[in-house]
Formats: structure tokens, C-alpha cells, sequence
């Protein structure tokens, strides 16, 4: 059923792609003249990944995380200033199921590494710069708009590449910031 999806799906770009008299290589070409100056287009074929997908879920992460530590910070707040013991646990226990709930969305996110999800194009092209010719793989993702334009996003092939362009370990860093905090109080009050 999920293969019939990404095949209905991508029939329906194709289709779409040539209403416009646009193929994909054409407009993968165009992007690439929007960001290079220089380069080799050596290969396009159709693929399937986790593209559009994971940057999406990878921006809402980032804001969860906020979202989450300001949450972190308010209870850890409330608990230095009560003085009920049962209210301090009580706040332990949200702050403990609020920070395990971001772990579970990173962890979540991390296993979507092999998803094939989205239907795309698997792009390989030469970068040049000065001498040197660059090899880069990258996916893309095309996605017709109303107006006849593409909404275009494209990541590297590499899925480490990929956390590092977005800054993933600054991200980890920030949602495990009050994890020392948040162990202490477990040592104090898990039961």
C-alpha cells in the first residue's frame, strides 16, 4: 500500500512536472545554477527518503526543545521554591515525563534515518572549485505548487552530512542541558 502511495505520488509529479513542460532534471538544473556557479551534473534518478520529512520534523524539534527547557526551567523553579515535599514531587514528576518525552521525539527521530517516506530524485554532481572537481550527493524533493512553481528541497545524500548541516549536535546539546539537574532531583525523589 505505501509503495502503491509513493508511486501514485510520483506519477502525479510527473504528471504535473509535464503539464509545465518541465522534467525533473530541469528543474534539479535550475536549483543548482541558483546555488553553484560551477558544476557537473552527473546523475539523477529517482529514489525514495526521508527528505522533506525529516527537515520538517528537525525544525520542530528545535522548537520543541525551546519550548520544553523553558518548561524545564519554571518547574525547577517551583520545585527550589516550595516547601511541600508532595509538591516537589509532584514537580519532579512533570519535569521528569516532559524532559522523557523530548528524548522520545529525538529518539524517534534518530531511527527515522532509513525511512523512505517521500518520493525524491537522487541527484550526484561535481562541484568545482578552482582545480578541484567535488563530488556531492544530494536528495531532492519536488513538489508542485498551485501557482505552477516548485516547492524545492533537497538535503545531502549523507545522513550524518545532513544532521551536521543542520546543527543536530547543538541541538542534542540543548535538550540534554538540565538533564544533570533533572537526575539529581531523580536520585531524590523516584520512588
Amino acid at each position: 500500500m505505501k509503495n502503491l502511495t509513493l508511486q501514485l505520488s510520483f506519477l502525479l509529479t510527473l504528471l504535473l512536472i509535464g503539464c509545465n513542460s518541465n522534467n525533473p532534471k530541469d528543474i534539479i538544473m535550475k536549483d543548482l545554477n541558483s546555488r553553484f556557479t560551477k558544476f557537473e551534473l552527473v546523475e539523477v534518478k529517482e529514489d525514495s527518503a526521508n527528505v522533506y520529512k525529516a527537515i520538517n520534523t528537525l525544525r520542530s524539534l528545535e522548537v520543541r526543545t525551546s519550548i520544553i527547557n523553558v518548561e524545564i526551567i519554571r518547574t525547577l523553579n517551583k520545585i527550589e521554591n516550595s516547601t511541600s515535599e508532595k509538591e516537589k514531587h509532584m514537580n519532579y514528576l512533570h519535569v521528569d515525563s516532559i524532559h522523557n518525552s523530548l528524548t522520545e521525539l529525538l529518539e524517534k527521530f534518530e531511527k527515522s534515518k532509513y525511512d523512505k517516506t517521500d518520493h525524491c530524485f537522487y541527484v550526484k554532481y561535481l562541484l568545482h572549485k578552482e582545480e578541484q572537481k567535488i563530488p556531492k550527493e544530494e536528495y531532492y524533493y519536488i513538489r508542485p505548487m498551485p501557482n505552477g512553481e516548485y516547492d524545492i528541497i533537497h538535503r545531502p545524500y549523507d545522513w550524518d552530512e545532513f544532521l551536521s548541516e543542520y546543527n543536530y549536535d547543538s541541538l542534542l546539546k540543548e535538550a540534554m542541558k538540565y538533564y544533570g539537574d533533572i537526575y539529581d532531583l531523580e536520585l531524590k525523589y523516584k520512588k
